[in-house]
């Protein structure tokens, strides 16, 4: 999720409960189409609902952890969306929340494939 402020991009982080940085994301509900997925899930970690979605996906990220010892299979559709909105709500799920510039939100993500994600995104924008 990205917005302008002045003539910069800014992108949101949120700070997750475990520690590390990365976008806004959920699970999808059964005979949920992704994108309600996304509105859905931005509104309940963020409290924003005024979103301009992009319906064109700009990544699929996919990755496993272990659960009580188990391992977890995770795949992560990811849509690019801009606000207007500067004010977060944050969820449970969440400590803290950041808009940041392209340079400084590469350097707070915690993951390499958010990074990715993080390129592929900020080349769309600047495009648009």
């Amino acid at each position: 999720m990205y917005r302008r402020e002045a003539n910069e991009i800014k992108y949101l982080l949120l700070n997750y409960a475990h520690g590390h940085w990365d976008f806004p994301k959920g699970h999808i509900d059964p005979d949920e189409h992704e994108l309600d997925t996304v509105r859905r899930e931005v509104l309940e970690e963020t409290g924003i609902n005024d979103l301009e979605l992009y319906e064109k996906r700009i990544g699929i990220h996919r990755y496993s952890f272990l659960r009580r010892g188990n391992p977890v299979a995770k795949s992560v559709a990811l849509y690019l969306a801009r606000t207007r909105t500067k004010a977060v709500r944050l969820s449970s799920e969440h400590k803290s929340w950041v808009w940041l510039s392209f340079t400084d939100a590469l350097s707070r993500l915690t993951y390499p494939a958010s990074r990715k994600i993080l390129h592929v995104a900020n080349r769309r924008v600047q495009g648009l």
